[in-house]
């Protein structure tokens, strides 16, 4: 008989706690990345607005409206959101696909920090992408630093092997057409007149009409592999652009003559955002000035050592392939030069996040396999004495330990019973 409170169990109930995402939830930093992301959905201090308004005692300025506002929808919790682009690049899952698996899934939403379960979608799917625009290339940086020291804390990585960074790049494909010249001829002329347009700057004749007509053509004469006609139609389409440009250029020069030029000054004061991108440039090359950088343009002057460890880049290669395949780095699907920042980023901490959950599974079987055989082969030992008796007892054990690992560390290990 169904109840209703079954849909409010507690997810502690209905899920292994061995589990890697369970164990991997637990180790996470996730109050220092709330503190660290938090700022950036603060609500804002509004400056107060005047109103000068008359009445029997006079002219009078009354200010309203100034503070900090908490009008507005509550946000979602900084932890479910940040999980989300966790989850989102580790499972190679779309934004609506992430939304619809997250509500069926438990272990999601216990990684999430819910205690109960809930059916319903934890977010719009365009809300992720908000979230993103949102904590921009810092936020990311900061969940991808979790993912590492959280290795570290595990016993993962060593701190050591952190000091040496192997760099190789790759290609990330962007999710747009083909940039042909015939399509990019015809998104220019249409970028000019509409530019023109807005100015108020009237043309003679925009050719929107042939645009498309010869857009379409190039694209018939291309698939049919007709050049020598597609090769005329690009030049037509080169012609009325440079005639739009000509006569838009015509036209501001003749406003600009009937404009007075009046003086400006020759410099301006620094702003605030423009001494902090100094100050950034300036750490970055503090930085590129101390380190030492390898290449192989340096090969002959190397050392032994140091050609060993260039040789180290080819184990990037498998590296990026599994980013490529499993981490949605094969194709970048955000707008702009930002979006392809935000995406490496969130496919870097995707990467790590499956590389912890195998690592969590990793050091569970070596801490278990090391404890288990010390009591089966006791235990067997005592039975039976021949040499060849040593090969049974390792089979039952590595099954008990199929059957029993936990992956919590407060467990101990299990215990096996050997006929």
């Amino acid at each position: 008989m169904s109840t209703p409170e079954f849909f409010r169990s507690r997810l502690d109930t209905m899920i292994d706690m061995r589990h890697p995402l369970v164990v991997l939830a637990a180790r996470l930093p996730w109050q220092p990345i709330e503190q660290a992301l938090a700022p950036k959905f603060a609500h804002q201090d509004q400056p107060a607005k005047q109103l000068s308004s008359a009445d029997l005692l006079g002219q009078r300025e009354v200010q309203f409206g100034g503070g900090v506002s908490n009008a507005g929808r509550p946000r979602l919790s900084i932890r479910l959101m940040a999980s989300l682009l966790y989850l989102k690049n580790s499972f190679n899952l779309s934004d609506e696909e992430l939304v619809q698996r997250w509500s069926e899934n438990v272990y999601f939403q216990f990684f999430s920090g819910l205690e109960y379960f809930e059916p319903r979608l934890p977010c719009d799917a365009t809300q992720i992408g908000r979230f993103r625009r949102a904590i921009g290339e810092e936020g990311l940086e900061q969940l991808l630093k979790a993912t590492i020291e959280t290795a570290v804390q595990i016993g993962g990585v060593k701190p050591a092997e952190l000091e040496r960074v192997i760099v190789d790049t790759t290609v990330q494909e962007k999710a747009i057409a083909h940039p042909v010249d015939s399509r990019l001829l015809e998104i220019a002329r249409h970028k000019v007149v509409s530019a023109a347009k807005r100015a108020g700057i009237a043309l003679k004749q925009t050719f929107a009409k042939e645009g498309k007509v010869l857009r379409r053509k190039a694209g018939g004469y291309a698939h049919a592999k007709q050049f020598r006609r597609l090769k005329r139609t690009v030049k037509r389409q080169r012609t009325i652009l440079g005639v739009v440009m000509r006569e838009v250029q015509r036209k501001l020069d003749a406003d600009r003559q009937s404009i007075a030029a009046g003086g400006a000054p020759t410099s301006e004061p620094s702003s605030p955002k423009a001494m902090r991108e100094l100050v950034m440039w300036l750490e970055r090359a503090e930085r590129i000035r101390t380190q030492q950088i390898m290449h192989r343009g340096k090969f002959k002057s190397l050392s032994g050592l140091e050609r060993r460890w260039l040789k180290r880049r080819q184990a990037i290669e498998p590296a990026i392939g599994h980013a490529n395949a499993d981490n949605r780095m094969d194709r970048c699907w955000l707008h702009g030069a930002l979006g392809d920042a935000l995406h490496a980023l969130s496919c870097a901490a995707g990467y790590n996040i499956r590389w912890l959950l195998r690592a969590i599974v990793r050091l569970a079987a070596k801490r278990h396999l090391f404890a288990l055989p010390k009591l089966a082969l006791y235990a067997r030992i005592s039975v039976m004495w021949p040499a060849n008796a040593l090969r049974r007892p390792f089979e039952i054990v590595v099954a008990a330990f199929a059957r029993h690992a936990n992956f919590d560390e407060r467990a101990s290990a299990p215990a096996v019973q050997v006929n």
